[in-house]
C-alpha cells in the first residue's frame, strides 16, 4: 500500500522565487520589493493572482488554491502558509 508523506517546502526557496517572479512581473526591483506589503499594492489583480498560483503549483509541485494570494495577501503570509502545508509525496 502506498503512503502519502508530507515533506516540508523550502521556505527560503519559495520566498526567493516569489520575490523574483513578482519583481519581474510587476517591474519592481527585487531590492525594493518588501515582503510584508500586500500584493494589491504591487498592482497584482485577480487575473495575475490566479496566474501566480498556477506558476507556484507548477514550480513547486504543490496544490495552491486560486484565492491564496487574497487569503494570504503578502509574500511573508503566503510563504508561511505554503511552507506549513508541505509537499505531498507518495512513498513506495
Amino acid at each position: 500500500m502506498k503512503q502519502i508523506i508530507i515533506t516540508p517546502i523550502e521556505h527560503e526557496a519559495l520566498k526567493d522565487w516569489l520575490i523574483k517572479y513578482i519583481s519581474k512581473r510587476c517591474d519592481i526591483p527585487a531590492s525594493e520589493l518588501h515582503t510584508h506589503i500586500p500584493f494589491d499594492e504591487f498592482g497584482i489583480d485577480s487575473v495575475q493572482a490566479v496566474q501566480i498560483t498556477a506558476e507556484l503549483e507548477q514550480q513547486f509541485d504543490i496544490p495552491v488554491e486560486p484565492t491564496a494570494l487574497f487569503e494570504f495577501n503578502t509574500i511573508d503570509h503566503l510563504v508561511a502558509h505554503l511552507a506549513s502545508c508541505g509537499n505531498p509525496a507518495v512513498a513506495q
